[in-house]
């Protein structure tokens, strides 16, 4: 399914499913000479299609954003790409996916995908959970279930462009899933099982577990603010 420069269309009760064209994803939302605005992509079912599952495009990388989409309550499975890709995405509402045996992450957030809600989604072995990379600020991720039982990579993983980002009340585990990396000096701020307030703002590169957190500087982590 390819949306084109379309606004408030509706994508809902879908299964698709054995994607054969190899740059197609199961459901697309792109823009064209302006921003589409306003869609809705919810209850699906997308397996084993040949790239991402979802995937929200801007081709000229940021100029015309893909803006106010919602994602709700879809369930994707064996991609080839990602479960749900935002390129040049913002203020998109992605609530209450299941994502499963992805080939490459489970979300993956990039170029300029500002103001997002990321949040109550369930994440299986995909190759990384979550993944805010390039310019992606203002996200917030939130109570979102992250599980790899086999993998390498991290529950979230957020790089040094991606700034002023919040996650909150995330469940992870498994030995590819077991930490957060963060790689935002500046601004990233979170609560997690312990209800501690975060912030990264002084340190190197981070990587936390639910038990323990391991840093490069010795500034002070937690405040009660």
């Amino acid at each position: 399914v390819n949306l084109f420069g379309v606004d408030r269309t509706v994508v809902s009760g879908n299964t698709i499913t054995d994607d054969q064209v190899q740059m197609d994803s199961g459901i697309q939302v792109r823009s064209s000479s302006r921003s589409p605005y306003g869609n809705s992509i919810t209850g699906n079912v997308i397996s084993n299609v040949k790239n991402n599952g979802i995937f929200l495009y801007d081709a000229s990388s940021g100029t015309y954003p893909i803006l106010t989409t919602s994602i709700t309550g879809n369930t994707i499975t064996g991609t080839a790409g990602r479960g749900i890709h935002l390129s040049a995405a913002q203020k998109t509402t992605v609530t209450g996916n299941v994502i499963d045996d992805a080939a490459q992450e489970g979300i993956y957030v990039v170029v300029t995908s500002h103001d997002n809600i990321i949040s109550s989604n369930t994440v299986w072995d995909a190759n990384g959970g979550i993944v805010l990379d390039g310019s992606s600020n203002r996200n917030v991720i939130s109570s979102n279930r992250i599980t790899d039982t086999a993998g390498t990579s991290y529950a979230i993983s957020i790089s040094s462009g991606a700034t002023d980002n919040t996650l909150a009340n995330n469940f992870y585990s498994g030995t590819g899933a077991s930490a957060i990396a963060d790689y935002a000096t500046s601004s990233t701020k979170y609560t997690q099982w312990d209800r501690l307030t975060l912030d990264t703002r002084q340190l190197g590169i981070v990587a936390y577990s639910p038990l323990s957190i391991f840093a490069s500087s010795s500034a002070a982590l937690a405040s009660t603010t």
